[in-house]
């Protein structure tokens, strides 16, 4: 999910410098079809943010810091925190 906003990021960056770019979007929704989590869990696992500290190789800490930094690029576009929606998997 973070790599596919990581597009919308790099088309803020094409948009406006960075000093403009806060808010430059509304809000963020993201539906999770088929969910059986609840929604604040699921917000927490895309959005909440890691420790690269542990991490246990480096590439991990590596990927965990990229990460992060999508996270922080989507805090500072977007007008409000991300909202998460869960639907569940229908019969």
């Amino acid at each position: 999910v973070l790599d596919a906003l990581q597009v919308m990021m790099r088309a803020a960056e094409s948009v406006s410098d960075r000093s403009d770019r806060r808010g430059l979007f509304g809000g963020l929704h993201v539906v999770l079809r088929d969910c059986a989590q609840a929604e604040e869990e699921c917000r927490e696992i895309i959005f909440g943010r890691e420790a690269a500290e542990a991490a246990e190789t480096d590439e991990h800490a590596e990927a965990i810091e990229r990460r992060n930094k999508i996270r922080a690029a989507i805090t500072h576009a977007f007008e409000a925190e991300p909202r998460v929606w869960c639907l569940p998997k229908l019969a």
